[in-house]
């Protein structure tokens, strides 16, 4: 069984609620998720928690899934979507560091 037959299986079993094929749906995206993740990712949040905020996504989202583009350009989609949306309240309110203080500020005791 080749690749893509097999991403498709396990997609269709996690549309039947099969756990075992949402599991392994996640292990076959993984590296991808984990590599965008890595790139978009908002310095305040954890990696690991933004992988599986994505993932909830994916799984929630696959009964959206047409079929019409590659599941890796869907999910890509999905990853930085939610990477960029996570990174908004930072532009709101970013974090200050000594260099955005004088020096009489950063002499101070915390």
């Amino acid at each position: 069984m080749d690749e893509e037959t097999e991403v498709r299986a396990l997609v269709e079993g996690a549309l039947r609620h099969d756990d075992e094929a949402a599991r392994g749906l996640v292990e076959q995206l993984y590296p991808l998720v984990a590599k965008l993740v890595r790139t978009h990712r908002p310095p305040r949040m954890a990696e690991e928690d933004l992988c599986q905020m994505i993932f909830i996504k994916i799984l929630q989202k696959l009964p959206q899934y047409s079929g019409t583009v590659p599941l890796g350009h869907w999910v890509s989609r999905i990853a930085i979507n939610t990477c960029l949306n996570q990174l908004e309240p930072e532009k709101a309110r970013p974090e200050l560091g000594p260099a955005y203080l004088s020096e009489e500020q950063r002499a101070q005791p915390v």
